[in-house]
């Protein structure tokens, strides 16, 4: 019996966002894996017949997608992708399940959750936590980003979380964006 060593973990690939298309037909869902080179954790989506089960990569790139959702009519994908800024939280972007691009929604400076489609298909609503003011200020000055954090003021006894470290100040919203135009209010 072999044993695992730490090499074969970078064989193994988990799958997250699961989800089946509104016609039972195919499944899509998100693919992890590392990087032997980078030490990077990245993954694309990928379909799969329901009665054939042959999957197909989707989305390709060293980009993190995540978070799938099938539109109402099962012609379009919503997910969440870092394929514009790898520095930055996951934006929110709607595929064609024809391919092509993705098309980017309004560009937020923040946490965004999974999507969930409007019954009409024309809105997806998502949680979306802003980035604190603080954390872009510092972003954007090279002095202030290498001094790092130099204190935090929390108001509330929910301030840290075990895996997360600091909880930022901005609270979760639902944000509703409209997919023709792109914008989130």
């Amino acid at each position: 019996m072999k044993t695992i060593t730490a090499q074969d973990l970078y064989q193994i690939q988990f799958l997250s966002g699961v989800r089946i298309s509104p016609d039972g037909k195919k499944v899509i869902y998100a693919q992890h894996r590392v990087d032997k080179k980078s030490e990077k954790k990245y993954s694309n989506l990928w379909l799969v017949d329901t009665v054939e089960g042959n999957p197909t990569q989707f989305t390709w790139g060293d980009q993190v997608d995540v978070a799938p959702a099938w539109s109402p009519d099962g012609k379009f994908i919503a997910f969440l992708s870092n394929r514009r800024n790898a520095n930055r939280p996951p934006q929110l972007f709607v595929i064609s399940l024809n391919g092509g691009e993705a098309k980017p929604l309004q560009d937020v400076p923040a946490e965004i959750g999974a999507p969930i489609w409007s019954p009409d298909g024309k809105y997806l609503l998502c949680m979306v936590r802003k980035i604190d003011k603080e954390d872009l200020e510092r972003e954007k000055d090279e002095e202030k980003k290498k001094l790092g954090v130099v204190y935090r003021h929390y108001d509330r006894l929910f301030y840290k979380l075990d895996g997360k470290g600091y909880l930022p100040h901005e609270r979760w919203h639902l944000w509703k964006f409209d997919v023709k135009t792109g914008k989130g209010t």
